[in-house]
């Protein structure tokens, strides 16, 4: 699916769970998935790949590897890692705005973390029983300063290297 043939702006997203298992070309560097009621489910690694952004404004499952760089934005709903290790690549920073970023049984590694930037939504990472690794800079912004942007866990192991910054 070319995502450049979508509106500006517009996003693939689901109606109901869908699988979708085919290439995806991204619009301008960006990949704009999410939105409408359902989840969307991604399950060939790399369907996602290059410098390019994953944003994400809705229900997403990555259920296997992607190896974009650009780094990825969730703006609302969940983005739900269940494809194992490093699910997202580790050279791309995460920045949600408002959702939540959930784990599962997932490790994953992040160089870097930003929690906030839009007046009104909750930002947040559920661990549950994986792992993440915070390898950079972890900045909460704007009204999701702690503790309103928990990073929270299930049993899970959340490890935090590098420098915390309120805004």
């Amino acid at each position: 699916i070319d995502l450049g043939l979508l509106p500006a702006a517009g996003s693939l997203g689901a109606v109901g769970s869908v699988t979708y298992s085919g290439a995806l070309t991204p619009a301008a560097g960006t990949y704009r998935l999410g939105g409408l009621s359902g989840t969307l489910v991604l399950d060939q690694a790399a369907q996602i790949t290059g410098a390019n952004v994953l944003d994400i404004s809705g229900n997403v499952t990555l259920a296997a590897a992607m190896n974009h760089t650009g780094g990825t934005t969730l703006r609302a709903g969940t983005l739900t890692l269940a494809g194992g290790t490093n699910t997202l690549p580790a050279a791309g920073a995460v920045t949600i705005q408002g959702g939540t970023l959930a784990l599962g049984t997932t490790s994953q590694p992040v160089p870097g973390l930003t929690l906030g930037g839009v007046a009104g939504s909750t930002a947040r990472v559920d661990v549950g029983t994986g792992s993440l690794r915070l390898g950079g800079n972890v900045t909460y912004s704007g009204t999701n300063a702690p503790p309103a942007a928990p990073i929270a866990g299930g049993g899970g192991t959340r490890a935090l290297v590098g420098k915390r910054t309120v805004h």
